[in-house]
């Protein structure tokens, strides 16, 4: 019984592959020089009958295990599998609709799997191309030098999507205007499938795509493949919902500008995204705008390193700011935009909730703020006097001020980093009460022109005043020069980045002498008495 049937399945396949000789063309259904215009989006079976006989298709048989139809060269590999290896060149012309399944009427199912390496290369005439479901590779430089090619036509998102390319060249996209899924053009906004079954967006698969101007990812995507978005030069807006794909930890090289291109202008992530990870946006150059959900609770090492346009970050509320867990490097976006965004709004005026226990976010990013105000009952911080400062209220150290800021005469100490970047800060007076100015304190203050510094300061920190390139003025009352502290290479940066030559000190009559031998103070262009 066995053997009997073996015997017919092998006499019904070799009908197909022998029965009309080599070259031999049968129910042809189409001209042979235009295999036609006409994208399918859908996936097309060919049927062969008991006497093996293709109705509806042009067939060419060339050996025992390679074939065209309409034009489109076939292997018979193994596991049943048909790969795209090539085509008619002699007469090929117009739209290649690639066959999903050839099937028997004995119910054996021959799946195109793959389009292999140069099939369609130097194709001058192709103008189209529809791709099978079945389709999972497509091997490199499958389409390179195809010219013509205009359209290309996909059986679904999903199917696109689960293609793994060799390369640029394998991607019929990158030479196409036009995309088509199911018959139906995508140009401007691509939302990809939301379904209960994740899946991963391979290698180039969207690459030098110039119809898109965004792209939503939904949660159930697990990963994006190397430049899957990459050369879609008019993509400009990302929205990601999938945290598989935020929260993954990259490289300097492999982040967000590889999968999407540099050219894209915002990202906003959605709620099902909890951290942001190690360089998500590294070298992201032209982004200006980000959208974080209260859902995020840390953003990772570097994760904006090199986003030297950021202008716009939008946090959900204060609170899932201000409890941000940032990684190190450059990961809070303050560094760049120097505003705080929340909800939409920028926060000029500040007001620090009485729950506030930690505001380590705010220090030191040189935020525009016109006021500080810490609401009363706060247990940790105050901004007595209408300072707009933040201070430390045990220790009485202003942690934190802004351009508008009045130092009180009881606060001790300026901490690290408290007006670091605030380039709205024009003068600033350290009342007597002052003993102490920290490391970068009031570095990068670009507007700052005149200082005046108490008494009481005995010693100035490292880098305190760095780059303050507009300084013209500096009052020191302190008797004694105060000593500058460096950090452990001990190399003096007080005023590193600032021409203190063009800078007058104003020190107390009886102490110039004093500020003329000891540096920093020596270097300054001129040492006058204070009137």
């Amino acid at each position: 019984m066995k053997k009997g049937f073996f015997c017919w399945l092998l006499t019904l396949t070799l009908m197909l592959f022998t029965a009309c000789g080599d070259d031999e063309v049968y129910d042809n259904t189409q001209n042979q020089e235009d295999q036609g215009t006409t994208l399918t989006g859908k996936d097309i079976v060919v049927t062969v009958d008991e006497k093996g006989n293709i109705k509806g298709h042009r067939f060419i048989r060339i050996d025992d295990t390679h074939f065209y139809i309409d034009g489109v060269k076939y292997y018979r590999a193994e596991h049943r599998t048909l790969y795209v290896n090539g085509y008619d060149k002699s007469s090929f012309k117009g739209a290649a609709n690639i066959i999903a399944t050839l099937e028997y009427d004995n119910g054996q199912i021959f799946n195109v799997t793959e389009i292999s390496p140069n099939a369609f290369e130097n194709c001058k005439e192709m103008t189209s191309v529809s791709i099978p479901s079945t389709v999972t590779y497509i091997g490199s430089d499958a389409f390179m030098g195809c010219d013509a090619l205009k359209n290309a036509s996909f059986v679904s998102l999903k199917s696109l999507c689960s293609i793994f390319y060799g390369n640029e060249n394998s991607n019929p996209l990158y030479l196409t205007h036009n995309l088509f899924i199911d018959g139906v053009e995508i140009k401007g906004e691509l939302e990809l499938p939301d379904s209960r079954e994740n899946y991963v967006i391979g290698p180039y698969v969207f690459y030098g795509y110039r119809g898109l101007s965004s792209v939503k990812i939904p949660y159930n995507v697990t990963g994006i493949g190397a430049y899957a978005f990459y050369g879609c030069d008019d993509l400009t807006t990302i929205t990601i919902n999938s945290n598989a794909v935020a929260s993954n930890e990259y490289s300097e090289s492999n982040g967000f500008r590889e999968m999407f291109g540099k050219q894209v202008l915002n990202y906003i992530f959605g709620d099902n995204v909890t951290s942001l990870g190690r360089n998500l946006c590294s070298n992201c150059t032209e982004l200006t705008s980000v959208t974080i959900p209260i859902s995020v609770k840390s953003i990772g090492k570097d994760a904006f390193v090199g986003c030297q346009k950021l202008s716009i970050v939008d946090f959900a509320s204060f609170e899932s700011f201000i409890n941000m867990d940032f990684g190190l490097g450059w990961s809070n976006p303050l560094w760049f935009t120097h505003r705080l965004y929340i909800a939409g709004k920028e926060i000029k005026d500040l007001v620090i909730p009485k729950s506030v226990k930690n505001i380590e976010n705010l220090r030191g990013f040189g935020v525009d703020f016109n006021s500080i105000v810490v609401e009363y009952e706060n247990p940790q911080y105050d901004s007595r006097d209408g300072c707009n400062a933040i201070i430390e209220s045990e220790s009485n150290t202003l942690v934190s001020g802004c351009k508008n800021t009045i130092i009180p005469n009881s606060v001790i100490m300026i901490d690290n980093f408290a007006f670091r970047n605030c380039e709205g800060l024009s003068s600033i007076t350290v009342p007597n009460s002052v003993t102490s100015i920290g490391y970068y304190s009031f570095a990068g203050c670009s507007s700052l022109t005149n200082v005046a510094i108490g008494k009481n300061v005995t010693e100035i920190c490292g880098g305190a005043f760095s780059d303050c390139r507009n300084l013209k003025d500096f009052s020191c009352y302190a008797i004694i020069p105060p000593n500058v502290v460096n950090e452990e290479d001990n190399i003096d940066n007080t005023f590193f980045g600032t021409d203190i030559l063009k800078v007058t000190l104003h020190v107390p009559v009886s102490s110039i002498d004093s500020y003329k031998v000891k540096e920093p103070w020596s270097q300054f262009g001129s040492i006058v008495a204070i009137e």
